[in-house]
């Protein structure tokens, strides 16, 4: 079963525009932590990192 990424409730089949979030609020406060800095990509991304062509 999936949960959310941020409050770790099941989604229970839930077909959602939220991605792997519950729902709007936790969508936000996940953009929060990108945009504060809590997230970081570990190292530089190379071409074999990419997903399909783009």
């Amino acid at each position: 079963m999936q949960t959310c990424a941020v409050c770790k409730a099941a989604l229970e089949g839930k077909a959602t525009r939220q991605g792997p979030f519950c729902g709007p609020r936790c969508r936000t406060i996940d953009l929060g932590k990108w945009l504060g800095g809590d997230y970081v990509v570990s190292r530089p991304l190379g071409p074999e990192d990419a997903e399909g062509d783009l």
